[in-house]
């Protein structure tokens, strides 16, 4: 017995409303690329800021885990962003107190990506975690290291005027502790 394409759709949407789907069809992701899976919630009635809402992030092959906490993103939604760190197959489930989004699963698959990963510390420098390229130094650039850089040119101005204002802002910091000033203006 054949039925007509919109008697199946006309069933699938009678099935779909008595059990509601609360599992995301997996998606391909890049490793280090956002994530986002969003959830409707339209019963809620209360602040939607002070729902607490959070997924935990497990990757299949360790049984590692990562929570992500969640957030209201307005119009009854709320949403979760995830980065993968790791390529191959991450399932999710949602906590929180209100049933509406509470124990929703779904899945992703990491696939690799052009994205070098994070820069994490290495010693005094930064390092970006997988090209294993350094960028930069650790530091906030000196007036000595600004003067030596490539840069040096074009920032003289700057650093001259920077010299002033630091010798006039510690003037009046020395004026304004100073005790001739307290005597005199008795404060």
């Amino acid at each position: 017995m054949r039925f007509p394409p919109v008697m199946l759709v006309l069933l699938a949407m009678w099935i779909g409303a008595l059990y509601p789907f609360s599992s995301a069809v997996a998606a391909d992701v890049g490793k280090w690329k956002r994530f986002e899976v969003a959830f409707s919630n339209p019963t809620y009635t209360g602040n939607p800021f002070d729902l607490e809402f959070d997924a935990t992030f497990t990757y299949v092959a360790t049984g590692r885990t990562v929570k992500q906490l969640g957030f209201y993103a307005g119009n009854n939604t709320w949403k979760i962003f995830f980065m993968p760190d790791t390529e191959g197959e991450w399932t999710y489930t949602t906590r929180s107190p209100d049933s509406d989004l509470d124990s929703r699963t779904g899945s992703l698959n990491c696939i690799s990506s052009n994205l070098p990963g994070p820069l994490v510390p290495v010693g005094n420098r930064w390092k970006l975690q997988d090209s294993g390229k350094y960028d930069m130094p650790l530091m906030i650039p000196s007036r000595k290291w600004l003067k030596s850089s490539e840069t040096a040119g074009g920032v003289q101005q700057f650093i001259n005027w920077a010299d002033k204002q630091w010798v006039l802002v510690s003037s009046a910091q020395r004026w304004s502790t100073s005790p001739i000033r307290r005597m005199l203006f008795r404060t």
